[in-house]
C-alpha cells in the first residue's frame, strides 16, 4: 500500500552512495578566492587561472554570486583599518582645568605602550593620566611650574579603558579623555585586534576583542598603572566589555 511504503521509507536508515555515484549533498562554499590569479569574465562561463596554472571554467551566476557574498562577509570581519598617525593622539604633556577654582589647571601626559594579548599579538594602547601620580596640582603657575599639595588617596589609581567601534581605533576616546581626567580618572584607549596600529588581519565583532580587554586591563593593574579598571565600549567595544 502507498501509505505503507511512504511509512517504511520514513523509518529506513539513510543509505550511502555507491563508489563512482556522485552525492547529492551540497558542498560548503569555497570561502577564500585568494588561489586566483586572473578571471575572464563570460557570458555564460567565467575562466579561473589559478596560481598552479590550472585552468577551470565555472558558471557565471552561481560565481558571482559566490563571490558578492565573500564581499560581505569581508566587509564585516576584514573593514577597512583606520588609519592615522600617533600624533593625531595629542600632546606628550598638557594641561586641563580645574573643577573647584576657575583660574585651576592641572599638568597631565600621554603614554604610548604596548600590550601583548593572549595570542601574542601586540595591542597598541595610549594612557592618560595625571603628570604627578602621588600629588594633585594647586591653583597658579605655568605647566609643571606649580605648587602642588598631597593627593588624598595617592595610591588609588582608577582607570576607564575606552574600546572603540568597527572599523575605528583609539582615536575614539579623544572626547572622554579631558572629562574623565577632570574627575580625577586615568583613561587607556587600545587599539583592538585589527584595528589601528595593532596587529591581526581580521575583526570578530567582540569575541576576541574582548580577551584584549582583559589582557589590557590586566596589564594596567600588573604594572602598578591603574588599581581599578572600568570598561567602556561603544558599538562593537560595548559588545567587548560585556564579554571580557
Amino acid at each position: 500500500r502507498p501509505a505503507e511504503k511512504l511509512a517504511a521509507a520514513a523509518l529506513a536508515p539513510p543509505t550511502t552512495p555507491a563508489a563512482g555515484v556522485k552525492s547529492s549533498r551540497r558542498r560548503s562554499v569555497r570561502f577564500s578566492d585568494a588561489d586566483e590569479v586572473h578571471v575572464s569574465r563570460g557570458f555564460a562561463f567565467d575562466r579561473v587561472v589559478k596560481q598552479d596554472g590550472t585552468v577551470s571554467w565555472e558558471a557565471a551566476t552561481p560565481r558571482r554570486a559566490k563571490s558578492a557574498w565573500r564581499a560581505v562577509v569581508r566587509l564585516v570581519i576584514r573593514p577597512p583599518r583606520a588609519t592615522y598617525d600617533s600624533a593625531e593622539l595629542g600632546p606628550l604633556a598638557f594641561e586641563i582645568p580645574g573643577l573647584e577654582y576657575k583660574n585651576e589647571t592641572t599638568a597631565c601626559v600621554r603614554a604610548d605602550f604596548k600590550v601583548a594579548a593572549d595570542d601574542g599579538k601586540p595591542l597598541a594602547c595610549s594612557l592618560w593620566s595625571r603628570a604627578f601620580a602621588a600629588e594633585e596640582t594647586s591653583r597658579g603657575g605655568g605647566l609643571f611650574g606649580r605648587r602642588k599639595t598631597p593627593a588624598a588617596a595617592p595610591d588609588f589609581k582608577p582607570c576607564v579603558l575606552y574600546l572603540h567601534g568597527n572599523a575605528s581605533c583609539r582615536l575614539e576616546a579623544l572626547p572622554h579623555v579631558a572629562p574623565l581626567l577632570m574627575l580625577g580618572l586615568r583613561v587607556c584607549a587600545v587599539d583592538t585586534r585589527g584595528s589601528g596600529h595593532s596587529a591581526g588581519e581580521f575583526v570578530t565583532l567582540g569575541l576576541r576583542e574582548a580577551a584584549d580587554a582583559a589582557a589590557v586591563a590586566a596589564s594596567l593593574v600588573a604594572s602598578g598603572r591603574a588599581t581599578h579598571v572600568a570598561l567602556y565600549g561603544r558599538s562593537m567595544g560595548a559588545v567587548a566589555s560585556c564579554l571580557a
